[in-house]
């Protein structure tokens, strides 16, 4: 569920070379406030939607 009250503009940036999404981790998705992270089916690591 999100927590954010109100849509924001600015951009959640995910390091790709410390992403260990590909390891089974999805703690980023799991936790994010505003509900925009997903994990890649293509490259396995979090990105925003």
């Amino acid at each position: 569920m999100p927590l954010a009250l109100s849509p924001t503009s600015i951009p959640v940036v995910v390091d790709d070379a410390k992403c260990i999404a590909d390891k089974g981790c999805t703690v980023c998705v799991d936790v994010c406030p505003l509900d925009v992270l997903r994990i890649s089916d293509l490259t396995g690591k979090a990105y925003m939607k």
